[in-house]
């Protein structure tokens, strides 16, 4: 039996941002241009954006809200290395490709590329080798924000 997911869009610090639940768990979080209020969400939706927008006026905050990842193993292999980089701080492509027993920091990109909980799972931590901040599904400016408001790049 599939659970019904919700979705609502929240106006935060870095623009919109959709987020869609379960009623057990929250599945995804997106970056969005238009405001489309699809469902009206949940609680675990509300909840979330609460978390996030604490994050995102720089509280250091825990993220409690439950929530459920589906990817490959290796997808769910990077998602876990990318979770333990601590707040303010940053890793390298190569250095989770490492982590996860890989060569090829090409794999890694596309695991993140393909990451659904973007701020939760930070890969706007990884960056490249050479210092640049390299891409991001919420583009290279919400990127840098996010950086900006741990501390870990500075203006």
């Amino acid at each position: 039996m599939m659970s019904v997911i919700v979705s609502e869009t929240y106006l935060t610090e870095i623009g919109k941002i959709k987020i869609s639940a379960t009623p057990t768990a929250v599945v995804k979080i997106e970056y969005i241009e238009e405001y489309v209020n699809v469902d009206n969400g949940n609680n675990l939706t509300n909840l979330a954006a609460f978390q996030i927008n604490d994050y995102l006026l720089g509280k250091k905050v825990p993220f409690t809200f439950p929530y459920e990842v589906k990817g490959t193993e290796f997808q769910k292999q990077v998602w876990k290395a990318i979770s333990e980089i601590p707040y303010g701080e940053t890793r390298t492509y190569k250095e989770i490709a490492e982590k996860v027993g890989k060569k090829c920091t090409r794999a890694v990109g596309s695991a993140c590329r393909a990451n659904p909980l973007p701020i939760l799972i930070p890969c706007h931590r990884v960056i490249k080798s050479d210092g640049g901040l390299g891409e991001y599904n919420g583009g290279a400016n919400i990127k840098k924000k996010l950086l900006m408001i741990e501390g870990a790049i500075k203006i």
